[in-house]
């Protein structure tokens, strides 16, 4: 896949010369050579070692890498490249090898000169299976980072095909300098030499895991997850259709995943099934409103997939559909598990970390989320739009800030707040029949401006409103 892959050779020329080859071991070497003169004695040359290591793999493969793949692919469309590279006759697999691990080499090539000194000082300092661990979570989640920002980028050519916001794909470190932030303090924490082993235990359906060994299998799904999306866009890059399945599995695992974290011992089933309901919930509702956000929503589309269904091609019809409408349709089902396995009983609220939300909330996110994608679509069926991701955000402002502000007087009255945006108690009618209410109306003036555009067409509508 990389010896005789073209894409990953050329990377390789361009980005791996003798002059770097040489300068990153001999600058490492210099720094550690410098760090071993001004500590007083091996042992403490052995612990600033472990944590320089530690700082250079995490920011060499979170930010730097992050950078890197981003400027590649954003990089091929500034320098109208990247129109000659999809009619080579690479295929969907290789080109994602070479971009992802082509564009990065000389941060892979990084890596392999600290680990040998990391692994020499963790076993200098008595923790050389918790510095595996850690080394193998470093490349698995470097990885996982590379491949979204991958992901990130190639969603936004698609969304704006101008061009428009490519040309700082340098935005898309951000995603590594946030997990780079969240994850160093742990490591640190994690490779301190008095640390026992017993410490930093997850439960996860009730099943016990050392934190270490937790994150390891985390990083590897969700990096097998990425890698395999960056193919499916390379995919639709390279005029390649893909089917829903894919997208439906990866909501699914996230959900159960997520899940998991919600079983507690020693509760009734019934509440720990509710929880795991409510987080599964949750994360589709997430993934729900991130794919409505991306995806792009050309009306030329979204009339050619209605043709599909009216001439009864169901095939095509699921291979296109939009996937917010899949995690949307999960969100649904988790919701209706919600209310199925809502503690029925109320001693058993306070067993729960969830149950004092309430069956309501699930449903009332579940309506609201649905007026808001039709929000989303108002703005952007309307013709030749400009900004509308601003629009959309200003209108949100206005929905879940000003108007919640001005009803409930500043905070002091919350009666009314359950018709503006789910909250955990209220009244069920004003909770939900003002989300249905706006809901409706949110999607009457989408479909509105929708028909509008594509009457020239004439395209039979009625059938769908």
């Amino acid at each position: 896949m990389l010896t005789d892959n073209p894409e990953f050779r050329r990377n390789l020329w361009l980005s791996a010369t003798p002059g770097v080859l040489a300068t990153v071991p001999l600058v490492t070497g210099a720094i550690f050579l410098t760090v071993g003169v001004m500590t007083k004695d091996y042992a403490d040359f052995m612990g600033a070692m472990s944590y320089i290591c530690i700082l250079g793999l995490s920011v060499t493969l979170l930010v730097v890498g992050a950078k890197m793949m981003s400027d590649s692919l954003a990089g091929e469309v500034t320098a109208r490249t990247w129109d000659s590279q999809r009619m080579t006759s690479l295929s969907p697999g290789r080109m994602t090898a070479g971009k992802l691990f082509g564009s990065t080499i000389l941060c892979w090539y990084t890596a392999a000169v600290l680990v040998p000194f990391f692994l020499w000082a963790a076993s200098e300092r008595g923790f050389l299976d918790r510095g595996v661990i850690f080394v193998v979570n470093t490349i698995l989640s470097g990885v996982l980072i590379q491949a979204v920002c991958g992901i990130a980028v190639l969603a936004e050519m698609r969304r704006a095909p101008q061009g428009m916001g490519i040309k700082h794909s340098g935005l898309y470190l951000i995603i590594g300098v946030i997990f780079l932030v969240q994850s160093l303090p742990s490591a640190f924490n994690f490779l301190e030499p008095n640390m026992r082993m017993g410490e930093g235990i997850l439960k996860w359906y009730s099943i016990e895991f050392p934190a270490g060994t937790f994150q390891m299998l985390s990083y590897a799904v969700f990096a097998f997850w990425a890698v395999y999306g960056l193919y499916r866009n390379m995919r639709v890059e390279l005029l390649h259709e893909n089917g829903p399945w894919a997208w439906v599995f990866f909501v699914l695992t996230c959900m159960v995943y997520t899940g998991g974290f919600g079983v507690e011992d020693n509760v009734p089933f019934r509440v720990s099934a509710y929880n795991v309901f409510f987080l599964a919930f949750v994360t589709a509702a997430s993934w729900t409103y991130l794919m409505a956000f991306s995806e792009p929503k050309n009306p030329v589309d979204v009339k050619s997939l209605l043709e599909k269904y009216r001439e009864g091609d169901l095939v095509t019809f699921f291979r296109r559909i939009p996937r917010w409408i899949l995690s949307l349709a999960l969100a649904a089902l988790a919701c209706l598990g919600v209310l199925a396995f809502f503690p029925a009983y109320t001693r058993d609220y306070g067993l729960s970390f969830l149950a004092g939300a309430g069956p309501l909330l699930a449903l009332a996110i579940l309506v609201f989320m649905v007026r808001d994608i039709g929000i989303i679509f108002f703005w952007y069926m309307k013709p030749n739009p400009r900004r509308p991701d601003v629009a959309i955000v200003v209108t949100f402002l206005v929905a879940y800030g000003i108007l919640p502000l001005v009803v409930s007087a500043g905070g002091e009255s919350t009666k009314a707040l359950g018709m503006f945006m789910p909250v955990l108690k209220g009244p069920a009618v004003l909770r939900l029949v003002p989300a249905l209410v706006m809901a409706a109306g949110a999607w009457w003036l989408a479909l509105k401006r929708f028909k509008a555009l594509i009457a020239p067409n004439k395209l039979p509508y009625s059938t769908f409103v």
